[in-house]
């Protein structure tokens, strides 16, 4: 029989072409399927820039067009697929053909071109142009630059270009625009255009094992798909309202009424009035919209004015001209409610509008509230999939993977090694979800699969620290297996460097060796969980080699004068180097090695997956190709208490008998006697809290700095933090100290302490990082006091404020910014508020020494200054270059010999530089500064991007909504907006979506709450009665020794009513967890509870709140399970407080899940706004609070249900 009612499968994960994504387990009920083959729906969700391909040249049925055509030759020889014909320029001559001779095609209906085939019709070095511009253009008239191709002079070969970013528009063309010799004509033999278009996948298939690695039941076929045919398609997510920045359009209107009051964003108070006549608007009266460019409009909302003054039913229509409408769609409305309607895809188009299709009574003029026309943004396919016969006797489990398994061998990209390194894949590794540690893990059957490396310098540790991190899950045990080694084919033991595997009573051994000497841990314990992710680490520190489990030594071994061997035979993961045998079972998560000693004792395993630093010589994710890990982290990315610096004020001092002398930054710390203790301390406490790491650069003699002490007193003592540092001697020694965990304000002191000998110590520099990094994985690192906020010319996104004292960013130099004698562009997002500042440069205040500054000058110009050897070339800086308060796309950069300068859209200004070559400095980058700690920039900076190889505009165009990497020609790409620190677990904007912006995946699932237009962006409205956000239970699980840091942005619709606005607290007894609400009282409270008539921290606000007042509230607690160390903050502001109860001592934890808007849905509904909600696992600053709520709050404005 058919499956005639299992249901779909859904994908979580979207899909990609590299690689396997899971879909989910399928159980087919045993004595459901007695045919061979039967007809099984699958749903996948796609993202629509996931699955694509190119599509057959699209040059048919259009005209081909030309700016001047040769006698005898015809412009349609260039489109008629054969090679024998041409195309020649009615121009002759350099100067008549370059920049006017081009060949090109009108599509009639808008294309998105993404691949030119090129074919020139002779081969000529002098007579054939060495570039060509690709345009583009909606009218034919006014020309836009795509792209730069650059076709081989010398050949009449077909060759293909991909077009990395460009917009559907009617016509395109190829420009000549580079050297030509006098007497030649520009000749083309054929062009082919292609857009993208969504496929089908050729085999999707069904592992043909389960994830844990048994066999599935079938009776006499594998289980690989048959046959694969998509039977719809539609979308299944969409864009916010494009009803932003057209032109509203409109039969008459009334007077005070015109149609813009439809797109203005406000449902209750404007609106549009027709001034047609009541009995004549069916078929005449319309309202609509003409985008700056073609949408393809699949959603439409539409919000009616009341019964009386809407109409029951409209006719939508597009159009290309404004003149010849298609109609689309019937579609009745509700004259009451607002409706919404999903289309089918007609393409894309300029104009869209509703057409009149009824009439309204005698006296009344049809009016409307508010239109909103959406893109889609992902889609939903549809598929039906033939699968063979199953068993008819057993249940069989069935694992949905999509994708080609081969693709694993031969997709190397999807695997790679984070440090570039190249990898092998063999046998049958695939990626598997749901039992990975963090995101996906690379699944290994034991019979063959492996990971193979070759050998490697980084991969040779010798005689120094290094440290193999790796996180894995057994799939069968009581076999010997090997997971990580490099050594030969013969496991001969003097070619072995190191060795970790189970053994088979499952125990674990690591070793290494020394020649033919082998140092050996053995664990004692067994390690046998196949449903447990082990972390494992083999660490050499101190010549102590030490093996860890889940973060504990379980066995050292002295390897004091030992030189472990340099392999010479590759690396492997899953077996031991290239003997064929002893392969693991099981998976494989996250795999790290590194040149240094990582953990020095017992550490706790990470909650995240590993970046890479310097010290990392080997990286691999296991997660397909997904780096989003790579630069997405917790919240605000500053110290709001005034940042860090390099190298900051320290107080000479000493403990005993060592000194300490002060050499101009550098600071010589000495000790020479039993006990001795000598330092340096900060002068200020530092706020820890935004940090990620602490790195320091000293110079050392004999065993070296000791350690790094965090203190509340500026002194070395016992009662202190105390860091060992790896206390070697060297120079320009640069260790790094993991303080993520550190929340709240330190002495950071450094100390000498010996026993016996002399021990001499040179602090020359140290400074903070932050984990963040840009979207190509560059390093951020913040100076002075920048914050990101909320700002209205950002559409509420986040922009970076710099303050003009003090405050930039720094990243540091590699190949990425030597662009040479080759093309780049800079473009950037900017409100100027002061005369002048840097936006991005790399500048050490010789020209020689420096590469480029991009400014606003003294005039309030921009300018971007390049340098070759001595001399500065500049562009900009002239009339029309003028930059305001007001938000300015500026892009800077170079094609071929001249610099160009644009600002939004408009190229203003244009120098020639010949083909000079740009300095490649070493300096750092910096970002709100010229890099010599001058013309500090005052204002906002929504975004920068960096492009290598490739040129400016160099006639007019669109900017850029956003920032995307969307080519590979990207080095540098940043919005300053979803940035944020470690210690953040949630961040929800609560607008459309409810999307954890931290990146940590805490979505929310809404009932009953209504998505509101406020003055800083969308915000949710909760009724009261029965509305509510759940966020699952995944995290906040608080116990009364942990800190943490609450904050809602929120409104009061209704007074004197008890409401839990925020909270993670069951609703019967004993009602434990934590909460905040607002009492009958209008008191702001926070409550952390194991009973609720006993053993409770409560705590209230003397202060009221007010109704239809935004209040940014916050709640800190330090985890001494004390009610009077809880703080309670509004609007920035630690309010006094009122303790109610104080009597915790027993453990709050709660199985509920957490709510915005209700008590674990089942109480204390909230009737109001909510804008913003924050959870914090540290426990976060006065300081820190005061800065982030008034961010929030000077930004936030007024919440308002307008």
């Amino acid at each position: 029989m058919l499956l005639t009612k299992f249901g779909s499968i859904s994908s979580q994960s979207r899909l990609m072409l590299d690689g396997w994504k899971y879909g989910k387990k399928i159980t087919i009920p045993a004595n459901s399927i007695d045919e061979d083959m039967v007809n099984f729906p699958c749903t996948v969700y796609l993202n629509g820039n996931d699955i694509y391909d190119y599509t057959e040249d699209l040059c048919i049925g259009g005209t081909a067009i030309s700016g001047g055509t040769y006698s005898g030759s015809s412009p349609i020889n260039a489109f008629d697929n054969l090679s024998g014909t041409y195309w020649q320029s009615s121009q002759v001559d350099v100067g008549n053909v370059i920049n006017k001779a081009y060949i090109g095609y009108d599509f009639v209906i808008p294309k998105h071109i993404r691949k030119i085939k090129f074919q020139y019709a002779v081969s000529t070095s002098a007579g054939n142009p060495d570039s060509i511009k690709l345009q583009s253009s909606d009218d034919g008239a006014i020309w836009v630059d795509i792209q730069l191709l650059t076709p081989s002079k010398t050949s009449t070969a077909v060759q293909t270009f991909e077009i990395i970013s460009s917009s559907p528009k009617r016509y395109w063309r190829c420009l000549a625009s580079g050297n030509i010799d006098n007497g030649y004509y520009f000749k083309v033999a054929e062009i082919e255009m292609m857009e993208y278009q969504l496929i089908i996948p050729a085999n999707f298939n069904f592992s043909q094992c389960k994830p844990d690695g048994s066999d599935i039941r079938f009776t006499d076929k594998n289980l690989n798909f048959l046959k694969f045919e998509r039977k719809e398609h539609i979308p299944s997510e969409y864009s916010v309202d494009l009803c932003t920045n057209g032109t509203p359009i409109s039969s008459a209107s009334g007077a005070s009424d015109p149609p813009s009051k439809a797109y203005d964003n406000v449902e209750t108070t404007t609106f549009w009035r027709s001034a047609t006549s009541y009995s004549l608007l069916s078929g005449n009266a319309y309202i609509g919209y003409q985008f700056s460019e073609p949408r393809e409009i699949r959603r439409i909302r539409l919000v009616p004015y009341g019964s009386t003054n809407s109409l029951s039913s409209h006719i939508i229509q597009y159009s290309d001209n404004g003149t010849n409408w298609t109609s689309v769609y019937t579609w009745v409305t509700s004259t009451t409610v607002a409706s919404i309607v999903n289309l089918d895809s007609f393409g894309t188009h300029s104009y869209w509008r509703l057409l009149a299709n009824a009439n309204l009574t005698s006296g009344y003029d049809w009016r409307v509230l508010e239109i909103e026309m959406m893109e889609p943004i992902a889609y939903q396919a549809t598929y039906n999939i033939l699968i063979p016969k199953v068993s008819s006797l057993t249940d069989t489990e069935f694992y949905m993977w999509f994708g080609n398994e081969n693709t694993y061998n031969t997709s190397i990209e999807a695997w790679q090694d984070q440090t570039g390194k190249p990898i092998t894949y063999n046998g049958n590794v695939k990626l598997v979800p749901n039992v990975a540690k963090f995101g996906k893990a690379g699944y290994f059957d034991g019979s063959g699969d492996y990971i193979s490396i070759p050998v490697h310098t980084d991969f040779n540790v010798g005689n120094s620290d290094f440290c193999i991190d790796i996180t894995l899950r057994r799939a069968t045990i009581g076999t010997l297996q090997s997971f990580i080694g490099q050594c030969n084919s013969g496991l001969t033991v003097s070619t072995i460097s190191y060795i970790i595997e189970f053994n088979a009573n499952n125990t674990i051994t690591a070793q290494v060796r020394q020649g033919s000497t082998a140092y050996l841990i053995t664990t004692s314990a067994t390690y046998t969980d196949i449903n447990k992710n082990y972390d494992i680490a083999l660490e050499r520190y101190n010549n102590i080699l030490t093996l860890f489990v889940d973060g504990d030594s379980v066995g050292s071994v002295n390897v004091a004068g030992v030189t472990i061997n340099s392999s010479s035979y590759a690396l492997s993961i899953g077996r031991s180097g290239e003997y064929n045998g002893n392969y693991f079972n099981g998976y494989i998560d996250e795999l790290r090695l590194s040149n240094i000693a990582r953990h020095m004792g017992n550490y706790i395993t990470e909650t995240k997956p590993y970046t890479v630093d310097k010290y990392t010589k080997l990286l691999i994710h296991f997660d397909g190709g997904d780096t989003s890990y790579m630069y997405k982290r917790g919240d605000e990315f500053v110290d709001f208490t005034g940042g860090i610096k390099v190298m900051p004020a320290f107080t000479e001092g000493s403990w005993g008998l060592g000194t300490v002398t002060k050499n101009g930054n550098n600071y010589t710390i000495t000790s020479s006697t039993n006990n001795t203790q000598a330092g340096i301390t900060t002068n200020n406490k530092i706020n820890l809290t935004p940090y990620a790491k602490l790195k320091i650069k000293y110079d050392s003699t004999t065993t070296g700095l000791r350690r790094v002490i965090f203190n509340d007193i500026n002194t070395d003592n016992t009662t202190a933090t105390l860091v060992a540092l790896p206390q070697i001697s060297g120079t320009d020694i640069i260790h790094e100290v993991d303080i993520s965990s550190y929340s709240g304000e330190y002495y950071i002191i450094f100390s000498n302490c010996n026993a016996g000998t002399t021990i001499t110590s040179t602090v020359k520099e140290m400074w903070l990082e932050t984990l963040f990094k840009d979207e190509a994985g560059k390093s951020l690192t913040t100076y002075g006091n920048v914050k990101p906020v909320k700002t209205a010319h950002a559409d509420g996104a986040r922009s970076a404020h710099f303050d003009g004292n003090g405050d930039y960013f720094t990243l540091t130099d590699s190949d990425d910014w030597n662009f040479g004698s080759g093309d780049f562009k800079i473009s950037a997002k900017v409100t100027n508020q002061a005369t002048y500042g840097t936006i991005l440069a790399q500048y050490t205040g010789t020209n020689s020494t420096s590469t480029f500054a991009f400014e606003i000058n003294s005039s309030k110009l921009a300018k971007l200054y390049v340098y070759a050897g001595g001399t500065a070339y500049t562009v900009g800086g002239v009339s029309g270059c003028e930059v305001d308060s007001n938000l300015h796309d500026i892009e800077v950069g170079r094609s071929g010999s001249y610099l160009y300068l644009s600002i939004d859209g408009v190229v203003k200004h244009s120098t020639s530089i010949g083909s000079i070559v740009l300095n490649n400095s070493s300096a750092s980058i910096m970002i709100g500064q010229n890099g010599n700690n001058s013309s500090l920039f005052t204002g906002y900076i929504l975004g920068v991007r960096v492009e290598k190889g490739s040129a400016p505009h160099t006639t007019n165009f669109t900017p850029p909504n956003k920032f995307e990497i969307d080519g590979p020609d990207v080095v540098f790409c940043t919005n300053f907006d979803t940035i944020y620190d470690q210690n953040y677990a949630m961040i929800q904007h609560m607008g459309d979506t409810l999307v954890d912006a931290t990146g940590n995946g805490n979505n929310g699932t809404a009932t009953g709450t209504t998505i509101i237009n406020t003055e800083f962006g969308k915000a949710r409205s909760f009724n009261g009665t029965n509305s509510t956000v759940n966020f699952g239970t995944g995290i906040a699980n608080f116990e009364r020794t942990d800190t943490f840091t609450l904050l809602t942005v929120l409104k009061l619709n209704e007074l004197n009513k008890f409401v839990t606005p925020f909270s993670k607290m069951i609703n019967v007894s004993p009602y434990n967890g934590w909460a905040i609400d607002i009492r009958d009282t209008n008191t702001f409270e926070f409550l952390l509870r194991n009973n609720y008539t006993a053993n409770l921290l409560r705590v209230n606000t003397v202060a009221t709140l007010t109704q239809n007042v935004t209040y940014v509230s916050a709640v800190s607690y330090d985890g001494s399970s004390n009610a009077n160390n809880a703080k309670l903050f509004l609007d920035s502001a630690l309010q006094g407080k009122i303790v109610v109860a104080n009597t915790l001592t027993s453990s709050p934890t709660s199985t509920a899940s957490i709510h915005v808007g209700s008590q674990n849905n089942s109480g204390n509904y909230f009737s109001g706004v909510v804008g913003e909600t924050r959870i914090s696992t540290a426990q976060r600053s006065d300081a820190w609070i005061k800065a982030e709520s008034l961010s929030l709050k000077n930004n936030l404005l007024t919440m308002s249900n307008v």
